[in-house]
Parts: C-alpha cells; sequence; structure tokens
C-alpha cells in the first residue's frame, strides 16, 4: 500500500510518500503533482484498472476522488491517456472499478491524483492497484 502524506505542521510545510511494503519515506514537497508510476516489465493493453481504498479506513478524507492516467513505453515520455476519472470514495466502497474509454497499450502507467482532501495533516492512502484488459464476452 502506498499513503501519501501532504500538509503542514508547525508552519513548515509537509509532504511524505510512504511505502508500506519497504517503509521507505520519500519527501514530496507541498504544491507537487502527486502521482505514483506502476512498471509493468512490458508493454500490455489495459482498458480498465480496479482502485483499491485502504481496508478498514472509511474516512473519504483518505481517499483519492479522482485521478489522470498517463501512459509510457520508455518510462520517461508520458501521453495523456484520460483525465477527470472519478473513484467512488463512499464508505462502503472498498474497491472501484475504472473502465476507459478505449484500450491502449503502455509498459509504464502513471496515476496522477487530480482529486483529494489537500487540508493540512491530511493523508491519501491506496490499498492495491489492478489494471487489465477485459474480455471481449465480459461485461462492463
Amino acid at each position: 500500500s502506498i499513503s501519501l502524506y501532504v500538509g503542514s505542521t508547525s508552519g513548515m510545510e509537509l509532504g511524505f510518500k510512504v511505502y508500506q511494503e519497504t517503509g521507505k519515506a520519500e519527501h514530496i514537497p507541498i504544491g507537487s503533482i502527486l502521482h505514483f508510476t506502476i512498471d509493468l516489465n512490458a508493454t500490455y493493453p489495459f482498458d480498465y484498472f480496479r482502485w483499491g481504498h485502504r481496508g478498514n479506513n472509511t474516512t473519504s478524507g483518505l481517499r483519492v476522488s479522482e485521478v489522470e492516467l498517463q501512459g509510457s513505453n520508455n518510462g520517461v515520455d508520458f501521453d495523456i491517456l484520460e483525465t477527470g476519472l472519478a473513484i467512488d470514495i463512499s464508505s462502503s466502497v472498498k474497491e472501484y472499478t475504472v473502465n476507459l474509454q478505449q484500450s491502449y497499450s503502455y509498459r509504464y502507467v502513471r496515476f496522477i491524483m487530480t482529486g483529494y482532501l489537500a487540508s493540512p495533516s491530511s493523508a491519501v492512502q491506496i490499498s492495491e492497484i489492478n489494471i487489465g484488459k477485459k474480455e471481449a464476452n465480459e461485461n462492463r
């Protein structure tokens, strides 16, 4: 899981990205664009993603409500794929599937968080992301 902390404490602007599996913390200056990039290790087609909110945390202020999706095949130059992708932050929703307008094929997929509560000492927490391509006979 990934936790993104933004806000201010004692007049100092802070921002940290913490990776639960490694415990590694990374400083994120306030005003930065909050994002993360997934390396699929090869070019894969995808037409949806499933966003997992952190399990027992039902506070909407800790949930991302909107993202922009970008793709790249070299990890440097990213194409904007879709913007304004809404994610349900209702307390009863543990994971939410976003169907994309078309199928894309990239190695690197970047999620830019464009909707979240940006108040002092707030945090954005994500449990799991799944990226995939639905079969032709599968309901969307």
